[in-house]
């Protein structure tokens, strides 16, 4: 039996990991500012992350949900242009990428507003904490070059 193989992307990845920390909740209500609207049940919790391998890594809010229910104009400021914009029937897709991970912003229209409506967050990695170590990372790299 071979593990030799797996034993140094395993470790690589621990690594990687290990290099993140929680630092708990943005707010009483779950949200950040600027987030959704007070109100809206995400069933996941907010929080901010802290990569402590970048000596100026700021915390920022890693929770995908957070896009939620933001107007067109409010991604604009707060991620900066999108790498690809695709319209999937009624919806208008914007795909922000990361290093490791992909945000798909979906944004319907009502009332001649376009909001967004669903969000996801892809990546290679099946652990929700590389994928949100991944976002935070792209939330600083925008906010870094706007």
């Amino acid at each position: 039996m071979k593990s030799t193989p797996l034993r140094l992307p395993l470790l690589a990845l621990c690594g990687l990991l290990s290099a993140c920390i929680s630092l708990g909740e943005t707010d009483d209500t779950g949200t950040s500012s600027g987030a959704a609207p007070s109100g809206r049940a995400t069933g996941s919790s907010t929080r901010t992350t802290t990569a402590l391998a970048t000596p100026d890594a700021r915390p920022v809010n890693d929770d995908p949900m957070q896009f939620l229910g933001l107007r067109s104009d409010d991604i604009a400021a707060s991620l900066g242009a999108p790498d690809l914009i695709r319209r999937d029937g009624t919806a208008e897709v914007r795909q922000f990428h990361g290093s490791a991970c992909t945000l798909d912003l979906f944004l319907y229209q009502t009332n001649g507003v376009s909001t967004v409506k669903h969000v996801e967050l892809r990546g290679a990695s099946l652990e929700s904490d590389a994928r949100r170590a991944c976002l935070a990372d792209l939330i600083r790299s925008r906010q870094l070059s706007s």
